[in-house]
């Protein structure tokens, strides 16, 4: 089985970003948003997204627990490598698991040296500390692989992000909630229907802050990881600010 990403358009709900600036962000998030897939009856089947970051000197997934609670195996979860259409399925990558205890929170920490070197050659991780975690902010970008975007044909898996720029509806410490229209506007001018975004719980959110003119001048902070959608309403992530114990147990792993 090989997987194959496609190239995306971002879509717009409203913000008035630039499509310079969206283009660049898009461009850097899908280096570092990928599909968690999970073996099923002997082949990969997309299961949630994930987000790779650099942690305490640590390579980790940051995705959603609840894909635990569903029942998916560790042993049973893999990552594309990029474009190469190869999957790196983490049963052989030492990993382990930290769960936050009573928020749909969940780090998978790469404890094999090659396989965090493998994926170091296929994508571009973010680094994630509690200082550098968005509390709040306005302007936020989700990006994951939706079901809705992924095909099969013969022995190839098709699968196209979706990289979506909202505002904030409810920005806390503990839960984050942004707009998500049913309708919404491609960067090239296209109005479309915006998927549905099972397949996304995982996604981290990140809070985007312009800190200049240029279309690369702007800093993208992890605020959230998605974890529920209402079509023609929102998306729901639990706070990454309510994680800080994680961080904590990172040190121990």
């Amino acid at each position: 089985m090989v997987w194959q990403p496609v190239e995306t358009v971002p879509i717009d709900l409203d913000t008035g970003i630039e499509p310079a600036r969206a283009r660049a962000i898009a461009e850097e998030l899908t280096q570092r948003v990928l599909p968690l897939l999970r073996l099923l009856d002997g082949r990969p089947e997309p299961l949630a997204s994930a987000a790779l970051f650099r942690a305490d000197g640590r390579w980790l997934l940051l995705t959603c627990r609840h894909l635990f609670d569903a029942g998916a195996a560790l042993g049973d979860l893999g990552v594309p490598l990029g474009a190469s259409g190869r999957i790196l399925w983490l049963r052989g990558a030492a990993p382990r698991v930290i769960e936050h205890p009573t928020r749909d929170l969940a780090f998978i920490v790469i404890g094999d040296a090659d396989a965090a070197s493998v994926l170091a050659r296929h994508w571009r991780p973010a680094r994630l500390a509690p200082e550098e975690v968005a509390a709040g902010g306005e302007l936020f970008v989700v990006a994951g692989y939706p079901y809705a975007q992924t095909r099969r044909e013969n022995a190839i898996v098709y699968a196209r992000p979706v990289v979506v720029f909202t505002r904030a509806r409810q920005a806390g410490a503990d839960e984050l909630r942004v707009a998500y229209a049913r309708v919404a506007r491609r960067l090239d001018g296209i109005d479309i229907h915006a998927p549905p975004l099972d397949g996304v719980s995982g996604a981290t959110c990140w809070s985007v802050s312009a800190i200049d003119d240029d279309c690369k001048g702007c800093v993208l902070r992890p605020a959230g990881v998605q974890v529920a959608f209402t079509h023609s309403r929102e998306i729901r992530a639990e706070a990454l600010a309510a994680a800080r114990e994680m961080f904590e147990r990172l040190r121990f792993v």
